[in-house]
C-alpha cells in the first residue's frame, strides 16, 4: 500500500485482512511476547503499524491497538538487545530479521510523521546495525553462520540471496543512522 501511495485511502479487502490478523495478535501478545525472541517484536510491529494503518483508514478504534504495539516495541528493544548491539537469540540470522523487523518500524513512522521512539530505543538499534555490520563481509555480503539459521529473510526485495546481508545493514544505516553504506 506505500509503495502504491495508496496507504491511506487503501482498499476494503487489504483493511479487512490486516483488521482480522490484528484482532487475533491482541488477545495473544502476551504469549508472543512471554517468548523473549522475534515472535514479541513481529507482533509488536504488528500491531503498531497495523492498528496505525487501520486507523489512518477510518477504523478508528484501531488507534488503541497502535499504541500497544508501540509499548512493546519499546518493551522489546529494552529487553532483548543487549548494551552492545547484540539481540538475545544465538543467531545471526534472527539478528538480521528482528533489524529488519525494527527497520521496518522505524520506516513506517518515518513515512507517516508518527512522534519518535525512546532515545534508548535508537541507542540499541544503531549498536545493533554495526554490530551485524562488524559481522559482515562486504564483497559478498555473507556473515559468520552463527546460531540457527532457517533462511529466514522476511524483505526479498533486493534480488539477493538470503544470505546475502548488505541490504539490511544498509537499511539500517539509512533510518537509524542516517547514513549511507558503500557496498
Amino acid at each position: 500500500a506505500i509503495i502504491l501511495k495508496q496507504h491511506k485511502k487503501s482498499l476494503k479487502p487489504l483493511t479487512r485482512l490486516i483488521e482480522i490478523h490484528l484482532k487475533r495478535i491482541k488477545p495473544t501478545i502476551f504469549y508472543a511476547v512471554g517468548q523473549d525472541n522475534n515472535h514479541g517484536t513481529s507482533e509488536a510491529a504488528a500491531l503498531f503499524c497495523g492498528g496505525h494503518f487501520l486507523y489512518i483508514n477510518g477504523l478508528k478504534k484501531y488507534k488503541r491497538y497502535s499504541n500497544i504495539g508501540r509499548k512493546w516495541i519499546e518493551n522489546r528493544s529494552n529487553k532483548l538487545f543487549s548494551n552492545d548491539g547484540c539481540f538475545s537469540q544465538y543467531s545471526v540470522n534472527y539478528h538480521r530479521l528482528v533489524l529488519d523487523t525494527y527497520s521496518f518500524i522505524e520506516s513506517y513512522r518515518l513515512i507517516n510523521n508518527l512522534p519518535k521512539f525512546s532515545s534508548n530505543l535508537y541507542s540499541k538499534l544503531i549498536k545493533a546495525t554495526e554490530w551485524l555490520e562488524i559481522l559482515l563481509d562486504s564483497k559478498t555480503g555473507k556473515v559468520p553462520n552463527i546460531g540457527a539459521n532457517d533462511g529466514s529473510l522476511l524483505f526479498p526485495f533486493f534480488k539477493k540471496k538470503y544470505n546475502d546481508y548488505r541490504p539490511s545493514v544498509q537499511w539500517a544505516n539509512l533510518v537509524f543512522k542516517k547514513q549511507k553504506v558503500g557496498y
